[in-house]
C-alpha cells in the first residue's frame, strides 16, 4: 500500500491590535511555543500619567490589560511571571522631577495571582525611594533579590544595593558597592549620581548572582551567600574575540545559560557606529576572552536604542529581544513603526514580532511559556 503524507505549511499571519486606544500590528512569521508575552507599553508623547500591564497571547489575544494611575508621571516596569507561578511588576508611584533619578522617585512592587488579581503586599517590600525598579528574581532558597540604591552622604553618589528578602522574616542578606568600584567613583561624571546604574540580576547555576552595572559597562557575579566579586567583566579588562563592535557598552539583562556563555542585550552606546544587538558570548576565564558566538542586532532605521531593552533565551533555543527605547527624540513620530520585540530562530528567522504603530516603547518584554487564555 503506498503510503501518503502530508506536510502542513505555515501561513504567516497578520493582526492589527489596539490596546488602550494605541494601535499595534502582531506578526506570527513561523509555528512556536504557546504563551504570553508580558510587556509594559508607555507612550512617550503627552500621556505619559499611567502605569500600563499588558499581556498578550502568543495568536495575538489581549489576554490582560490594566491601566494604573498615580501621582505623577510613572513608568511600570519588569511585569513578568516568576517562579512561584505569580506575576509581579514594579511602578514608579511618584517622582516630583526628573524620572531617572533614584532618589527621587517612589517605587512601588507588586504581586498578582494567576488570574491578575493584586495579593496583599509584604510589610517588608514597602514603596519606598531607596527601591529600584529594574529587577527581582527569586532564587533557589524562595526568596526576593531586589536591587536597592543608597545614596552616599559624603559623596553625593547612590550606591548600588543587592539584599535578599524572606517575606515572613524579612532581609537575610545585603550587599552593596561601597567598597567596590574606586576607579569609577573617581572618574564619575554623572549630575544625576548614579553612575553605576545596576540594572539586572541573574541567578547562575551554582547560586551565585549575575549583576549588570550599566553606566560603566561592567557585568560581574558575586558570590553568594560570601559576597566575593567571583569575576568582572568588561572592555576594561577583557579581550573580545569574533565580535565586530569589540565588546558590549550600556548593557541590560545579562545572564549566564545553562552552558555557561554570556547572553545580554547590548545597547553599544558607546560608539555612535554600534549597532544595539542581543550577544552571546563564550568566556574563557584564564585568558579573560569574551568570544562571541551568536547576536542579532537592530534593523533599520531603529538601530540605536540607547536605553532599556531585555533578551531572554526560551526552551526551544528561540531568543526573544524587547528592543528597547532611543534617548536621541522622545516623539512618537519617532517611534511609530519601530519594534517593540522580536522573536528569532538559531538561524536568525524572525518566528514572532509586536510593532507599535502609535509610538509605544516598552522597558522589558517577557515570554511566558503558560497556557494561552482563550
Amino acid at each position: 500500500m503506498l503510503a501518503v503524507y502530508f506536510q502542513f505549511r505555515f501561513v504567516k499571519i497578520v493582526k492589527t491590535i489596539a490596546i488602550d486606544n494605541q494601535k499595534y500590528t502582531y506578526t506570527q512569521f513561523k509555528q512556536s511555543l504557546p504563551g504570553q508575552f508580558l510587556f509594559t507599553p508607555r507612550n512617550f508623547g503627552d500621556d505619559q500619567s499611567y502605569g500600563r500591564l499588558v499581556s498578550l497571547s502568543t495568536s495575538g489575544a489581549v489576554n490582560f490589560f490594566r491601566k494604573i494611575s498615580t501621582k505623577s508621571k510613572n513608568m511600570t516596569y519588569d511585569f513578568k511571571l516568576n517562579s512561584l507561578g505569580q506575576y509581579s511588576y514594579f511602578l514608579i508611584e511618584s517622582n516630583f522631577h526628573h524620572w531617572g533619578r533614584r532618589d527621587l522617585a517612589t517605587v512601588g512592587f507588586y504581586q498578582l495571582d494567576k488570574n491578575f488579581s493584586i495579593l496583599a503586599s509584604s510589610k517588608y517590600i514597602q514603596p519606598s525611594s531607596n527601591l529600584d525598579p529594574h529587577d527581582v528574581i527569586i532564587n533557589k532558597n524562595g526568596n526576593f533579590i531586589f536591587i536597592y540604591y543608597n545614596k552616599s552622604k559624603s559623596t553625593g553618589l547612590i550606591e548600588a544595593e543587592i539584599k535578599e528578602v524572606n517575606l515572613d522574616k524579612g532581609p537575610v542578606f545585603s550587599w552593596t558597592t561601597v567598597d567596590h568600584f574606586k576607579s569609577e567613583k573617581l572618574s564619575s561624571k554623572r549630575s544625576d549620581s548614579d553612575y553605576l546604574h545596576a540594572n539586572s540580576i541573574c541567578e547562575d547555576t551554582d547560586g551565585g548572582l549575575i549583576i549588570s552595572f550599566n553606566e560603566i559597562g561592567t557585568v560581574i557575579k558575586l558570590g553568594y551567600p560570601t559576597g566575593e566579586i567571583k569575576w568582572e567583566i568588561s572592555k576594561k579588562n577583557w579581550t573580545f574575540l569574533d565580535d565586530d563592535q569589540n565588546g558590549f557598552s550600556f548593557q541590560h539583562a545579562a545572564q549566564v545559560l545553562p552552558n555557561g556563555h554570556l547572553l545580554m542585550y547590548d545597547n553599544a552606546g558607546a560608539s555612535l557606529n554600534d549597532v544595539s544587538r542581543a550577544v552571546e558570548y563564550e568566556l574563557d576565564f584564564a585568558k579573560k576572552t569574551a568570544r562571541l558566538v551568536w547576536q542579532q542586532k537592530a534593523e533599520l532605521p531603529f538601530v540605536r536604542r540607547n536605553s532599556w531593552g531585555s533578551v531572554q533565551r526560551i526552551k526551544n533555543g528561540n531568543t526573544l529581544i524587547s528592543w528597547g527605547s532611543s534617548e536621541v527624540e522622545w516623539q512618537a513620530k519617532y517611534f511609530s513603526g519601530m519594534p517593540i520585540f522580536t522573536e528569532y530562530d538559531q538561524k536568525h528567522n524572525k518566528v514572532r514580532e509586536l510593532i507599535s504603530e502609535s509610538g509605544q516603547v516598552t522597558y522589558r518584554a517577557h515570554f511566558s511559556e503558560s497556557p494561552e487564555v482563550k
